[in-house]
């Protein structure tokens, strides 16, 4: 067994933010390639991380035996082709959300790993907050009792004036949109939380309809959605209620409800956790995780949780040991809810999934 696995990073923007510093802080990992497009970039990336080598081509970067471990950190319309490279080569990946593009190249890579017998994971580090674990934790263990019904909202203004430039966001045949940016982790959640969908009923909101492509000083359609709401059907019969904003004033953040039958589980903001209890008695189960005070992390719960999954995967990998993140037929069912909720929303009907 390998006492430390070397890592191959594609991608130089949340490369750079996530991946390279969350494996580089861990002992059983060393950041032994990066590959970007821009060379110039990517060799700065290179020397402020000290990274010994560079591609431009993530095929020759798959093309070193020394890597183990290929961690895809690219827009999520590139996902699957270099994934199925990656896999072809034999490397353990990590991919970004969403997991490409739609629900076939989601089964693609799902069954290629499967085939290739290597790990795969999908970065769904929600399932690494404290809180969110020790939601998980209670739901498992009956103290709610049968969850009945929950309500999430998570709202941002990142996408609220209209001089944010059009990008691949803006474009849904890219993978762009607030349902596949934070609807993904969202729905990875729940079923984590409650278990399997069933069925859906969505509704997609574009505020803005145009923005400037910056590249080519022209105004373009956008053509991803802005605001989601969906409700969800899950096979235990439980119900939820989804709205996801990337246009609301004020940055909410987390608010999430979970009811069951002896109890309830509220969410508010990055890091308030309550339980109560049918005799009205509450217990703050909130954590702060101490990782927030790291530097690179600056504060970011996305972050913080992200290095904790990317040490969970490693510890994995070296150990064969259980590993409660999402895999690559997460990603396939995940694929799934968010693509029944755009056709119920197309459609204006219930999409069983």
């Amino acid at each position: 067994m390998k006492d430390c696995f070397n890592v191959g990073v594609i991608g130089t923007s949340f490369g750079k933010l996530a991946h390279i510093p969350a494996f580089q802080k861990n002992s059983y990992a060393s950041i032994g390639a990066l590959c970007g497009r821009n060379l110039e970039n990517t060799e700065e990336v290179a020397r402020n991380f000290e990274i010994p080598k560079i591609y431009t081509d993530y095929k020759e970067l798959l093309e070193n035996d020394e890597i183990d471990i290929v961690t895809v950190a690219v827009p999520p319309r590139l996902h699957c082709s270099i994934v199925l490279n990656a896999l072809q080569k034999k490397k353990h990946v990590l991919c970004e959300k969403p997991f490409g593009v739609g629900v076939k190249e989601a089964r693609e890579m799902a069954s290629s790993a499967s085939d290739a017998g290597v790990k795969h994971w999908v970065s769904h580090q929600m399932r690494f907050h404290r809180n969110f674990m020790t939601v998980k934790n209670i739901i498992a263990s009956g103290d709610i009792g049968r969850v009945l019904h929950v309500n999430l909202s998570y709202s941002t203004s990142n996408r609220l004036d209209p001089i944010v430039p059009w990008d691949w966001w803006s474009d849904s045949r890219q993978g762009g949109g607030q349902l596949n940016a934070i609807g993904s982790h969202m729905i990875d959640l729940l079923r984590w939380w409650i278990g399997d969908i069933v069925c859906v009923s969505g509704h997609l909101l574009t505020a803005h309809k145009k923005r400037v492509d910056v590249a080519v000083n022209e105004m373009k359609h956008v053509t991803s959605d802005e605001v989601a709401n969906f409700s969800l059907s899950f096979a235990n019969g439980a119900l939820g209620f989804c709205v996801l904003s990337s246009v609301a004033a004020g940055w909410k953040g987390f608010s999430i409800q979970i009811y069951g039958e002896k109890g309830a589980l509220f969410v508010e903001g990055e890091d308030k956790l309550v339980m109560f209890r049918k005799t009205t008695a509450t217990h703050d189960l909130s954590f702060i995780d101490p990782l927030l005070s790291e530097g690179w992390i600056s504060g970011s719960i996305w972050r913080a949780s992200f290095k904790r999954m990317t040490d969970a995967l490693l510890e994995n990998l070296k150990n064969d040991n259980f590993f409660d993140g999402a895999n690559f037929f997460d990603g396939v069912k995940n694929s799934q809810v968010i693509e029944a909720i755009r056709l119920s929303h197309e459609e204006g009907r219930k999409i069983k999934c």
